[in-house]
């Protein structure tokens, strides 16, 4: 299955049954019902007097788990950029249609590229079901709505005439919605698609299957908290708009690079990568000549 897919468990929803041959469990009735039958909520069972069971209550399923952790991501990125917007020359110059344009771009782009990742990272279960457009639209990944949002941001400006660097105004808020969403990816397990392979480490994490995985969201959420302190430590070195995004970029897309090795492989394209790692090297190539400017302006005077 994919390595960064964020498939929520919905389970189906059957139409056109009526009440004498609907199957669906008892528990599942009003005022759960559509929480119920959508995955959202799974019904926790207890004994009763009579001895049997019943339900003690409606306990939230992973589905549900990555939906709200996937929100507050958006929300708290979001409103973080808008906070922070104004304490970069290039975002703060810039009227607030303009700002708006490239917050549209970014959500579109994203939305585009995590789809499309998906597709590449997994073409057997994405055209699966072809030309099922539901089948098509069931995947998206993390790495690839980045990639996306970045492209998006640039054909806005590029709409704009925009020519210096917004980059440095989203770090911020790209880090903290990441680190929030990968909380939600270790809090789902297994139906996210985004645990690691069988370890013995002393680490390793039980996902509900007994087996000791790599949990490869925390890593993730480690080393961001990490890189973004060494981006921070570093921002007074770095005399270029637009620096600090790219930093961040290169350094995102190396480990990402390095942790898909952690994870199953859904399709090997040449050398055995995956589609994922495939991207971060197109990714790493783009950002990469901006690296021996940025290496040398560190080691000028800090402003």
């Amino acid at each position: 299955m994919s390595r960064d897919v964020h498939r929520a468990d919905r389970g189906s929803l059957s139409t056109g049954r009526t009440a004498s041959s609907d199957t669906r469990p008892a528990e599942c009735g009003s005022p759960w019902r559509s929480a119920c039958l959508t995955g959202l909520v799974h019904p926790l069972r207890s004994p009763d007097t009579t001895g049997g069971t019943g339900i003690a209550a409606f306990a939230p399923s992973p589905a549900l788990w990555h939906l709200l952790f996937e929100l507050a991501a958006y929300t708290v990125g979001f409103q973080w950029f808008l906070r922070r917007r104004g304490r970069f020359p290039t975002t703060a110059a810039l009227p607030t249609s303009a700002r708006l344009v490239l917050i549209a771009g970014a959500i579109l782009g994203a939305a585009i590229g995590a789809r499309l990742s998906w597709w590449l990272d997994d073409p057997v279960t994405a055209f699966a079901h072809f030309p099922d457009l539901r089948a098509l639209m069931q995947g998206k990944s993390i790495l690839g709505g980045l990639l996306g949002g970045v492209a998006g941001v640039e054909i806005a400006k590029w709409r704009l005439g925009v020519r210096e660097s917004t980059g440095d105004a989203f770090v911020a808020p790209i880090v903290a919605g990441l680190v929030i969403g990968r909380i939600g990816c270790h809090l789902t397990g297994l139906s996210d698609h985004t645990a690691g392979l069988p370890t013995r480490l002393p680490w390793a994490h039980d996902f509900g299957d007994g087996i000791g995985r790599h949990p490869t969201a925390l890593y993730e959420i480690v080393f961001l908290l990490a890189w973004a302190m060494v981006i921070a430590l570093l921002a007074r070195r770095l005399h270029a708009r637009g620096d600090r995004f790219r930093i961040l970029m290169l350094g995102y897309l190396a480990f990402r690079f390095c942790v898909e090795y952690l994870k199953p492989i859904p399709y090997a394209y040449p050398f055995g990568l995956s589609g994922l790692q495939w991207l971060c090297l197109a990714g790493i190539v783009y950002y990469l000549h901006w690296m021996p400017r940025i290496v040398r302006g560190l080691g000028k005077p800090s402003t």
